[in-house]
C-alpha cells in the first residue's frame, strides 16, 4: 500500500497474466470505452463531440492535442502496428461505475490491427478507481513511486471528465466505434 502526499492510499499489485481475474484478461479490446472520435459524421459521433466539448474536454478529436491531421494519426497508428519491437502497455482505467476505459487509444488500435482481441493478447495494466489500486500484469509498470502517481493521476482525470458529463448515461462510444468512425475496421487482421 502506497500513501500519497494528500493521504490517498493506492494499492499496487504485480501479477502474472495467470493471476489476473479472467473477466479482466478476457475483456475485448474493442469494447473498451473510448474518449476520442476522429470524424464528426453521424448522430452518435456528433453527440459524443458535443458532450465532450460541453464538459470542457477539448481534445476529443484524436490527435488534436498535437495538432495532427487525421491522416497523420492514422499513419502513426499503422506505424505502431507494423513496428516489430513496439510493446508499449495499454493503461486500462476501471471507473467508479465499473466501466473499462482505454487510456492509450493509439496503442490499443495498433494492437487490434496486429490481431489482438482481448486484454490478455497485449501488454496492459489496470487502474481500478473503485478500489484505489493499480494492477501491473507481467511487469508492465517498471517505474518508481512518481510513475505510479502519474499513472493514477491520469486515471483520475478520466473520472473527473466522467463526473463532468463526458459520457451521458446510456451512451456508449468504444474502441470499436472509433475504428468504424475512422474506417479502420476493415484493416483488422
Amino acid at each position: 500500500m502506497r500513501t500519497g502526499k494528500y493521504g490517498l492510499k493506492i494499492e499496487y499489485k504485480e501479477l502474472t497474466l495467470d493471476q489476473v481475474d479472467s473477466f479482466i484478461k478476457n475483456y475485448p479490446l474493442e469494447q473498451l470505452e473510448c474518449k476520442h472520435i476522429c470524424y464528426i459524421k453521424d448522430d452518435l459521433s456528433t453527440k459524443i463531440y458535443r458532450e465532450a466539448i460541453s464538459c470542457g474536454y477539448e481534445k476529443v478529436v484524436l490527435g488534436s492535442h498535437r495538432r495532427a491531421t487525421h491522416s497523420e494519426e492514422i499513419n502513426r497508428i499503422l506505424e505502431m502496428a507494423t513496428t516489430k519491437d513496439f510493446l508499449r502497455p495499454v493503461r486500462v482505467v476501471m471507473d467508479k461505475y465499473g466501466r473499462f476505459w482505454c487510456d492509450n487509444t493509439h496503442t490499443t488500435l495498433a494492437y487490434i490491427l496486429r490481431g489482438g482481441q482481448q486484454l490478455k493478447d497485449i501488454p496492459f495494466y489496470v487502474v481500478n478507481l473503485q478500489s484505489d489500486s493499480i494492477i501491473s500484469c507481467d511487469n508492465t509498470i517498471a517505474g518508481d513511486i512518481q510513475d505510479l502517481r502519474n499513472i493514477y493521476s491520469s486515471a483520475l482525470r478520466i473520472q473527473e471528465r466522467i463526473n463532468n458529463g463526458i459520457r451521458p448515461n446510456g451512451v456508449k462510444w468504444t474502441i470499436s466505434s472509433l475504428l468504424k468512425n475512422m474506417s479502420m475496421d476493415k484493416l483488422k487482421n
